[in-house]
C-alpha cells in the first residue's frame, strides 16, 4: 500500500521537468509540480491533480483486458466530471496526470481534443521515474503496470490529502455521476471558498499555445 503522506511530501517538492497541454495548445509546456504547486501558494490558490491510467486517443485500439479490468475503466468519465466542474470549482487550480507522451494530448485527434476536454489541463509524465520514485499506486492490465485513478488536494493554507476513488465492478462501472460526487468531497475538503458563486474561471490560466 502506498505511503500516502511520503507522497504528497515527494510531488510538493519535486522539480523533475514535466510538460503540461491544453486542448488549444500546439506544444507542451515545460514546469515542474513544485513550480504549479508554488504558484497556486502565492495566488492563494487552491490545486487539484487528478491521477488517471488512461484516456487513449481517437481510433487507438485499447490494451488487451483494459475492458476487463474494472480499475481501468472510466478514465474519460473521471476528466469529463472535472471539465464540467471547473467554473464550480472556484479558486481552485486542476490538473489531470497520465503517463501518455504530451504529443498524444494535442491535436485535433488528441485526447483532450477528442475527448472534450477544452479547458482542462492535462500533465504528462511520461519519460519519469515518478511512480518508483513518488511510489504512485498502479493498477496491472495484461501484465503490464499503469498509474491508478486518485486524486491529490491542496488547500491555499497548503493542506494536503489523497482522494481515492470508489471501488467498481465490470456492472456497476465509474461513471460522471461517481465522478461528481468524488469531487463533492474534494470540495468539502477545500472549503468554503471552493464553493463560492461566482467562481473566478479555470480557463484564466495561462498555458503554452
Amino acid at each position: 500500500m502506498p505511503n500516502y503522506n511520503l507522497l504528497l511530501e515527494k510531488i510538493s517538492e519535486n522539480k523533475t521537468p514535466i510538460q503540461i497541454s491544453t486542448s488549444k495548445s500546439t506544444a507542451p509546456e515545460t514546469t515542474t509540480f513544485y513550480n504549479l504547486i508554488e504558484e497556486a501558494k502565492k495566488n492563494n490558490q487552491n490545486v487539484i491533480f487528478t491521477f488517471t491510467p488512461g484516456p487513449f486517443k481517437k481510433n487507438e485500439p485499447m490494451p488487451a483486458d483494459w475492458l476487463m479490468t474494472p480499475a481501468a475503466v472510466g478514465c474519460t468519465a473521471q476528466l469529463t466530471a472535472f471539465e464540467k466542474k471547473l467554473d464550480q470549482l472556484n479558486n481552485t487550480l486542476v490538473y489531470a496526470v497520465n503517463e501518455r507522451p504530451s504529443e498524444d494530448h494535442v491535436g485535433k485527434d488528441g485526447i483532450l481534443a477528442s475527448k472534450h476536454l477544452d479547458n482542462l489541463p492535462m500533465i504528462s509524465i511520461a519519460g519519469t521515474n515518478f511512480i518508483k520514485e513518488f511510489e504512485l499506486p498502479t493498477i496491472t492490465v495484461n501484465k503490464q503496470e499503469y498509474l491508478s485513478r486518485f486524486t491529490l488536494a491542496i488547500t491555499s493554507k497548503g493542506e494536503k490529502t489523497i482522494f481515492n476513488f470508489p471501488k467498481t465492478r465490470l456492472d456497476d462501472p465509474l461513471d460522471e455521476t461517481k465522478g461528481n460526487q468524488h469531487i463533492e468531497h474534494i470540495q468539502n475538503f477545500l472549503g468554503e471558498e471552493a464553493l463560492q458563486e461566482n467562481p473566478v474561471s479555470h480557463k484564466k490560466r495561462k498555458v503554452m499555445q
